[in-house]
């Protein structure tokens, strides 16, 4: 989403890509839009990576819509294609709620019924054990997330992806952090980190660009960290 506020009175025309005459450009990427759930998008947005166990549902009775909610009122909602869905929570510009966190709540359509059903069970990622556990998820400043035990590199979400991507990582320590992006070739595309990072768990975008901002290549990629004297490496997908 881009959004360009214009202050002034007189008619103007603006280009994207300024004056380049041949900008560079990727084919659109559209996203099937939930219309079961009423909310209000934002700029801003916390993704929820949700994997649905499609095979537990009859056919012709399967959910084709998830939604997030708080305080009974929908802060977004996701279509369901193939049961992994990212589901945009536009909670940003929700202040610590009270001393007493507030719990998020998950809701999903079925087209075979006529209200929406509340998700009661589900599980957790701890992305320190690398495992799953059924609890809770609240919403509030004062619920700060553990360190991390380890340090790890997960895997990018979504793969295969166009235009974008997020690649996210712990880190058990402070220390230098350095992430790059590789061709086949060996070729370095893309350099995503190199600073100092204070231990605990982060997410970076690589929005398929290399380092001169130009659209990289459809094709196979891989991305590397380096830190606390430990090498990773993980594979993604471009696709257009």
């Amino acid at each position: 989403m881009v959004v360009v506020k214009y202050i002034g009175t007189s008619p103007v025309e603006s280009k994207l890509g300024g004056d380049n005459p041949d900008p560079p450009s990727t084919d659109p990427h559209y996203r099937e839009m939930a219309f079961q759930f009423s909310y209000e998008e934002q700029l801003e947005y916390i993704p929820i990576f949700v994997s649905i166990d499609l095979n537990q549902f009859e056919d012709g009775n399967k959910p084709t819509e998830i939604a997030v909610f708080v305080d009974e009122e929908c802060k977004g909602a996701a279509v369901i294609k193939d049961g992994e869905v990212q589901l945009n929570a536009y909670i940003t510009n929700i202040t610590d709620p009270s001393e007493e966190l507030k719990e998020m709540e998950f809701r999903m359509y079925f087209p075979g019924k006529t209200a929406s059903t509340n998700v009661l069970n589900y599980s957790v990622l701890n992305p320190q054990a690398g495992t799953f556990a059924s609890r809770k998820v609240k919403l509030g400043a004062t619920e700060i997330p553990p360190l991390p035990l380890s340090t790890r590199l997960y895997q990018n979400y979504p793969n295969p992806f166009n235009p974008e991507t997020l690649i996210q990582y712990d880190l058990k320590d402070d220390g230098q952090v350095v992430i790059d992006i590789y061709n086949l070739k060996g070729q370095k595309v893309r350099s995503v980190v190199n600073n100092v990072k204070n231990a605990g768990s982060y997410t970076e975008i690589w929005d398929g660009t290399n380092n001169n901002s130009k659209q990289a290549s459809s094709g196979v990629y891989f991305y590397r960290m380096h830190a606390h004297n430990q090498t990773m490496t993980n594979k993604m997908l471009l696709l257009k």
